[in-house]
């Protein structure tokens, strides 16, 4: 029986005003259950154990910001578990598909939520044959933000033969956390574009864009979905 799973992730809010927070990311992770990814996740495991973080859930933005459990961390250890999550994403055996929504292009949330709605809607529909290639599709999202999960059960679910959806805790799935990942890459790809809007934060952990471009970004354009 052939599965396939996706993991969720966003990056941004709904509000349209918020000066902070011009983007709107949507990032789908897909993994075929048919290629075992246990070992790879074991020796993650490892290695953050080795690192004196185990059974740690990795979130990128709170390392790049140095927040939260990060914050007495020095720079040179956040990037050393930041690129543990890339390593193992660039050799996941993955697939993903990151929407970008800029919120100067709409003039309302719902036209923003009507904009995501046709890009995702388009997107299924050129992979059908993807999808209907599986007996089963199971989404993995951690409910974060309701207009998500609207946006899975409205669109998605009619789309996609037998698809179910999983409420999960984000600490529990290393692929969630990839997708955490790529919302940031994709996010900081379009701050690259807006030159001058990366934080200096941001600049510590990604450098230049030729930097940027070498180390991370290579790993969003082999692995994405067209």
């Amino acid at each position: 029986m052939k599965e396939l799973s996706i993991f969720v992730d966003e990056s941004g809010n709904f509000g349209m005003n918020a000066k902070h927070s011009p983007y709107y990311l949507v990032s789908f992770v897909f993994h075929d259950q048919q290629q075992n990814i246990s070992e790879m996740v074991s020796h993650l495991e490892r290695i953050l154990s080795d690192f004196g973080f185990p059974n740690h859930c990795i979130h990128t933005e709170p390392i790049i910001r140095n927040e939260a459990i990060y914050k007495e961390m020095s720079l040179g250890e956040r990037k050393k578990i930041f690129n543990c999550l890339c390593r193992f994403a660039r050799k996941a055996p993955i697939t993903h598909k990151t929407f970008v929504f800029k919120k100067s292009e709409t003039d309302s949330k719902f036209q923003m939520l009507s904009k995501m709605s046709r890009e995702i809607t388009a997107f299924i529909n050129l992979h059908l044959a993807f999808f209907k290639s599986f007996d089963s599709v199971k989404i993995y999202y951690d409910n974060g933000q309701s207009e998500i999960t609207s946006l899975i059960t409205t669109v998605m679910a009619p789309l996609i033969h037998d698809l179910t959806v999983k409420s999960i805790t984000p600490n529990n799935y290393r692929l969630f956390q990839v997708a955490d990942l790529f919302c940031t890459l994709m996010l900081t790809q379009e701050k690259y574009k807006d030159k001058g809007k990366l934080s200096r934060s941001e600049l510590c952990i990604f450098g230049n864009y030729h930097n940027f471009k070498k180390n991370y970004l290579s790993i969003l354009s082999s692995q994405e979905t067209k």
